[in-house]
């Protein structure tokens, strides 16, 4: 380990920038830069660290992080679970005391150390990070994700609290060849209640936004066939019937289960898998898990709060399969890195159905891909956040099919257009825009197609 942070040091003096950006709050400085390319001058005799990481080790799903036991914590110091044979892929944590102040995914790479010190040396990489994750007393997240492994931020998560509320939450995706911002979304509490959420996009070479509204702090999910045949007076608050290790439990099995389906759609490591990791690994053992009784709906993310509140009933079993149980944690758990539903679906008018909701809404896209029956390259584009053609969504069906299950129709990947004033669908940009259509015409529609031809509306 001295030698290891002795080559670090090194690597400081020459010049080499570190890896991620992060704010100055924490202390982690970036200069914009990337790490320079490893060379080795003269000097000598070396010693070759992690021999077995070199070249790079074994391939190791994403589920890794899900299943491999993790080593208990230690107190003021780092502890390291290896994810591979070789011990090269590792989750490493730091503490400060008893608190948790760093999680990150690492790949040792390997790299030579001097036998003896030679001046003006630049060494061989010494790893790979994937995942970094600063974790603040007062409960704020600072995440970068790098997932193909090139030494450049590919997203950054920040979520800011105050007094172990969330204040603001901030998704930024960037184009790593030159560092530029490509999405952001951005979540704002305003109270209690209310929050607003922006989605920002690169439109014509310009950082536009495409999608600024207001939304409760409460999201409820209510598409499904759920109806609990013992429930004559349902109340908001009951006991959940578990105890709070089995509830946090049975909530990671559902994000396990979700990260077992993304597993099949592209490989490696992908932003939402490693998303995924980040609601399991963190959210789950610090959110409340409360319950409640209702007919109507099955689950409820309070953003603000950082409350999953799940229907008593279900857990009960009453008349609920795994598969729906997990993917109702799964869709409430996304509402706290995805942001909330952009409409309502029960009261929309127009072609709307199952289908549309799908391919608009990311929560429902995920849910459909992993856990229902609307598998295409749109609910897979939709959940994963990437276009129809994308190679990751290239085994499923086309979008464009005849849809049996009351969806709305589909014309290629055009998945369809809203128009916010009168809370109508369209099922083209084309139809929403036309005379006498959306008030205002085509400006007051929202395209939701996820096509990579951008005339596809």
């Amino acid at each position: 380990m001295k030698r290891l942070i002795w080559v670090f040091a090194v690597m400081s003096i020459n010049g080499c920038a570190c890896l991620f950006g992060l704010p100055p709050d924490y202390n982690f400085n970036f200069d914009g830069g990337q790490f320079v390319t490893p060379r080795l001058v003269d000097g000598g005799p070396f010693e070759v660290q992690h021999p077995d990481c070199n070249p790079a080790p074994e391939a190791v799903g994403a589920q890794a992080l899900f299943t491999t036991p993790r080593r208990a914590p230690v107190t003021d110091g780092v502890v390291e679970t290896p994810l591979s044979a070789t011990g090269c892929l590792v989750i490493r944590e730091e503490y400060a005391g008893d608190r948790r102040t760093r999680l990150s995914v690492h790949q040792y790479l390997g790299f030579l150390v001097p036998l003896e010190p030679v001046s003006a040396q630049i060494y061989t990489e010494a790893e790979v990070v994937f995942l970094d994750v600063l974790l603040a007393a007062d409960g704020s997240v600072f995440a970068t994700f790098d997932t193909d492994g090139n030494r450049k931020r590919d997203a950054v998560i920040e979520e800011v609290r105050s007094g172990g509320l969330l204040q603001r939450r901030t998704a930024t995706q960037y184009d790593d060849s030159n560092d530029s911002v490509v999405r952001r979304e951005t979540m704002t509490i305003s109270d209690i209640d209310h929050m607003h959420f922006k989605v920002e996009m690169l439109v014509a070479g310009v950082l536009t936004a495409v999608s600024d509204f207001d939304a409760p702090t409460v999201q409820h999910q209510v598409a499904s066939c759920y109806q609990p045949k013992d429930v004559t007076a349902p109340t908001d608050a009951v006991a959940c019937g578990k105890t709070d290790a089995e509830l946090r439990a049975i909530v990671h099995t559902a994000m396990e289960s979700y990260a077992n389906c993304l597993e099949g759609y592209g490989g490696g490591w992908s932003l939402s898998q490693l998303e995924a990791f980040l609601l399991d690994d963190i959210k789950v053992d610090e959110m409340n898990i409360s319950c409640f009784r209702d007919p109507q709906y099955f689950g409820e993310a309070q953003s603000a709060t950082d409350t999953l509140r799940l229907n008593a009933d279900m857990l009960a079993n009453n008349c609920e399969s795994p598969t729906f149980i997990n993917s109702t944690i799964v869709h409430e758990m996304l509402h706290f890195t995805r942001g909330p539903h952009e409409f309502d679906f029960s009261s929309i008018s127009g072609p709307f159905g199952p289908r549309a909701s799908a391919y608009s809404d990311p929560m429902r896209a995920c849910e459909e891909l992993c856990y229902g029956t609307i598998k295409t390259k749109c609910s897979c584009a939709r959940c994963l956040g990437v276009k129809a053609c994308d190679s990751k969504c290239s085994g499923l069906p086309s979008c464009r099919v005849d849809p049996p299950d009351g969806g709305a129709p589909t014309m290629s990947e055009a998945v369809g257009a809203y128009c916010a004033s009168t809370h109508t669908w369209y099922s083209t940009m084309a139809s929403c825009g036309g005379a006498g259509a959306c008030p205002g015409g085509k400006s007051n529609c929202k395209s939701y197609s996820v096509s990579c031809n951008s005339s596809c509306q």
